[in-house]
Protein backbone atom coordinates (compact mmCIF):
# COMPACT_ATOMS: atom_id res chain seq x y z
CA UNK A 1 0.00 0.00 0.00
CA UNK A 2 1.31 3.55 -0.77
CA UNK A 3 0.66 6.82 0.08
CA UNK A 4 -1.72 7.61 -3.30
CA UNK A 5 -4.08 4.37 -2.31
CA UNK A 6 -5.39 6.51 0.88
CA UNK A 7 -8.57 8.43 0.84
CA UNK A 8 -8.64 11.77 2.35
CA UNK A 9 -10.67 11.84 5.69
CA UNK A 10 -11.80 14.50 8.37
CA UNK A 11 -11.26 13.26 11.99
CA UNK A 12 -11.95 14.86 14.95
CA UNK A 13 -9.04 14.56 17.73
CA UNK A 14 -8.66 15.87 21.14
CA UNK A 15 -5.35 18.46 21.20
CA UNK A 16 -3.82 15.87 23.14
CA UNK A 17 -4.07 13.37 20.84
CA UNK A 18 -3.43 15.79 17.97
CA UNK A 19 -0.37 16.68 20.30
CA UNK A 20 1.19 13.18 20.53
CA UNK A 21 0.42 12.32 16.83
CA UNK A 22 3.08 14.71 15.81
CA UNK A 23 5.22 15.05 18.69
CA UNK A 24 5.71 10.99 17.38
CA UNK A 25 6.02 11.90 13.90
CA UNK A 26 8.65 14.39 14.67
CA UNK A 27 10.30 11.88 17.04
CA UNK A 28 10.35 8.90 14.75
CA UNK A 29 10.31 11.05 11.23
CA UNK A 30 7.21 9.45 10.19
CA UNK A 31 4.17 10.68 8.32
CA UNK A 32 0.91 10.75 10.27
CA UNK A 33 -0.99 8.30 8.67
CA UNK A 34 2.27 5.86 8.74
CA UNK A 35 1.83 6.34 13.19
CA UNK A 36 -1.68 5.56 12.55
CA UNK A 37 -1.28 2.67 10.52
CA UNK A 38 1.19 1.02 12.98
CA UNK A 39 -0.85 1.34 16.14
CA UNK A 40 -3.58 -0.26 14.00
CA UNK A 41 -1.09 -3.37 13.42
CA UNK A 42 -0.72 -2.05 9.62
CA UNK A 43 2.01 -2.10 7.24
CA UNK A 44 3.47 1.41 6.46
CA UNK A 45 3.34 0.70 2.89
CA UNK A 46 7.19 1.61 2.24
CA UNK A 47 10.42 -0.31 1.04
CA UNK A 48 12.42 1.06 4.07
CA UNK A 49 11.40 2.54 7.09
CA UNK A 50 13.97 4.80 7.98
CA UNK A 51 15.32 5.42 11.36
CA UNK A 52 16.81 9.24 11.53
CA UNK A 53 20.55 9.17 13.78
CA UNK A 54 19.94 10.64 17.06
CA UNK A 55 16.24 11.98 15.85
CA UNK A 56 14.68 10.92 19.21
CA UNK A 57 17.59 13.00 21.26
CA UNK A 58 16.02 16.33 19.50
CA UNK A 59 14.44 18.21 22.09
CA UNK A 60 10.68 18.16 21.27
CA UNK A 61 8.73 21.23 21.13
CA UNK A 62 5.88 21.32 23.92
CA UNK A 63 3.28 22.73 22.01
CA UNK A 64 -0.05 24.85 24.47
CA UNK A 65 -2.39 24.83 21.50
CA UNK A 66 -3.99 23.92 18.29
CA UNK A 67 -2.33 27.37 16.98
CA UNK A 68 0.64 26.57 18.50
CA UNK A 69 0.75 23.07 16.18
CA UNK A 70 -0.59 25.07 13.35
CA UNK A 71 2.45 27.46 13.15
CA UNK A 72 5.10 24.89 12.80
CA UNK A 73 7.76 25.63 11.04
CA UNK A 74 10.97 24.35 9.55
CA UNK A 75 13.99 24.43 11.64
CA UNK A 76 17.55 23.77 9.73
CA UNK A 77 19.72 20.83 11.33
CA UNK A 78 23.73 21.80 11.27
CA UNK A 79 26.06 20.79 7.85
CA UNK A 80 27.72 18.51 9.92
CA UNK A 81 24.71 16.65 10.91
CA UNK A 82 22.92 17.16 7.77
CA UNK A 83 25.95 14.79 6.51
CA UNK A 84 25.72 12.18 8.81
CA UNK A 85 22.03 11.73 8.10
CA UNK A 86 22.09 11.95 4.80
CA UNK A 87 24.59 9.14 4.61
CA UNK A 88 22.85 7.35 7.30
CA UNK A 89 19.68 7.43 4.84
CA UNK A 90 21.51 6.28 1.88
CA UNK A 91 23.28 3.79 4.31
CA UNK A 92 19.62 1.99 5.12
CA UNK A 93 18.70 2.10 1.46
CA UNK A 94 22.23 0.18 -0.12
CA UNK A 95 21.55 -2.52 3.15
CA UNK A 96 18.17 -2.98 2.00
CA UNK A 97 18.36 -2.62 -1.82
CA UNK A 98 21.61 -3.18 -3.07
CA UNK A 99 21.25 -4.50 -6.17
CA UNK A 100 18.48 -1.40 -7.12
CA UNK A 101 20.17 1.08 -5.32
CA UNK A 102 23.55 0.01 -8.09
CA UNK A 103 20.75 0.41 -10.64
CA UNK A 104 19.82 3.72 -10.00
CA UNK A 105 22.11 5.44 -7.86
CA UNK A 106 24.80 4.98 -10.30
CA UNK A 107 22.58 6.50 -13.09
CA UNK A 108 22.46 10.01 -11.31
CA UNK A 109 24.91 12.82 -11.66
CA UNK A 110 25.57 15.88 -12.01
CA UNK A 111 27.00 17.93 -15.71
CA UNK A 112 30.59 17.70 -13.93
CA UNK A 113 30.06 15.57 -10.71
CA UNK A 114 29.59 12.09 -9.80
CA UNK A 115 26.74 11.63 -7.30
CA UNK A 116 27.55 7.87 -6.16
CA UNK A 117 30.46 5.67 -6.80
CA UNK A 118 32.27 2.58 -5.63
CA UNK A 119 35.20 4.03 -4.40
CA UNK A 120 36.27 7.48 -3.62
CA UNK A 121 38.50 7.91 -6.88
CA UNK A 122 35.20 7.45 -8.73
CA UNK A 123 33.72 10.52 -6.81
CA UNK A 124 36.30 13.04 -6.88
CA UNK A 125 37.71 12.08 -10.19
CA UNK A 126 38.25 15.20 -12.80
CA UNK A 127 36.60 17.24 -14.23
CA UNK A 128 35.09 17.70 -11.24
CA UNK A 129 37.35 19.72 -8.82
CA UNK A 130 35.72 20.07 -5.67
CA UNK A 131 33.84 16.94 -5.19
CA UNK A 132 34.39 15.39 -1.53
CA UNK A 133 33.13 11.49 -0.93
CA UNK A 134 32.25 10.32 1.94
CA UNK A 135 32.12 6.49 2.29
CA UNK A 136 28.32 5.38 2.91
CA UNK A 137 28.45 3.57 6.44
CA UNK A 138 28.87 -0.22 6.51
CA UNK A 139 28.70 -0.47 2.50
CA UNK A 140 31.53 -0.10 0.31
CA UNK A 141 29.75 2.49 -1.85
CA UNK A 142 30.46 6.18 -1.51
CA UNK A 143 28.48 9.23 -2.29
CA UNK A 144 29.55 13.16 -2.88
CA UNK A 145 28.51 14.85 0.34
CA UNK A 146 30.09 18.76 -0.50
CA UNK A 147 26.72 20.15 -1.70
CA UNK A 148 23.99 22.06 0.13
CA UNK A 149 20.76 20.58 1.67
CA UNK A 150 18.78 21.56 -1.60
CA UNK A 151 21.03 19.57 -3.51
CA UNK A 152 20.99 16.64 -1.21
CA UNK A 153 16.79 16.67 -1.04
CA UNK A 154 17.43 16.62 -4.60
CA UNK A 155 19.51 13.67 -4.80
CA UNK A 156 17.34 11.61 -2.31
CA UNK A 157 14.42 12.71 -4.32
CA UNK A 158 15.72 11.54 -7.23
CA UNK A 159 16.85 8.52 -5.99
CA UNK A 160 13.73 7.00 -3.80
CA UNK A 161 11.60 7.76 -6.85
CA UNK A 162 12.39 4.70 -8.82
CA UNK A 163 13.15 2.45 -5.76
CA UNK A 164 8.79 2.49 -5.54
CA UNK A 165 8.64 5.00 -1.88
CA UNK A 166 5.55 6.44 -2.13
CA UNK A 167 5.48 10.49 -2.97
CA UNK A 168 4.55 12.12 0.63
CA UNK A 169 7.45 9.71 1.86
CA UNK A 170 9.52 10.85 -0.51
CA UNK A 171 9.19 14.31 0.16
CA UNK A 172 9.47 13.81 4.38
CA UNK A 173 12.85 11.43 4.20
CA UNK A 174 14.12 13.57 1.54
CA UNK A 175 14.51 16.66 3.75
CA UNK A 176 15.78 15.13 6.54
CA UNK A 177 19.37 15.52 6.22
CA UNK A 178 18.06 19.25 6.18
CA UNK A 179 15.26 19.61 8.73
CA UNK A 180 15.40 19.26 12.13
CA UNK A 181 11.52 18.33 12.39
CA UNK A 182 8.97 16.89 10.14
CA UNK A 183 7.36 19.39 7.75
CA UNK A 184 4.11 18.53 6.73
CA UNK A 185 2.32 19.06 3.29
CA UNK A 186 -1.31 20.35 3.41
CA UNK A 187 -2.37 16.76 2.22
CA UNK A 188 -0.60 15.03 5.05
CA UNK A 189 -1.68 16.68 8.01
CA UNK A 190 -4.33 19.55 8.18
CA UNK A 191 -4.57 21.16 11.62
CA UNK A 192 -8.09 23.58 11.38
Amino acid sequence: MNGEEFRKITVWLSFTIVKELVSQCEREYLLPRQIIARGLGQNLGEPVIFRIPEQDKWYLRDYKDFSALQQRKEIWRPLGDQKKVYLSILSQIVKAMPKKFDEVALSLHGTKRAYFGRSRAEIEAPPSKSNEAAKIPDTDRWASVNKSGDKKQKTLSDLMRPLGFSHDYIELISWAPCRKWTVFSSGDCKIV
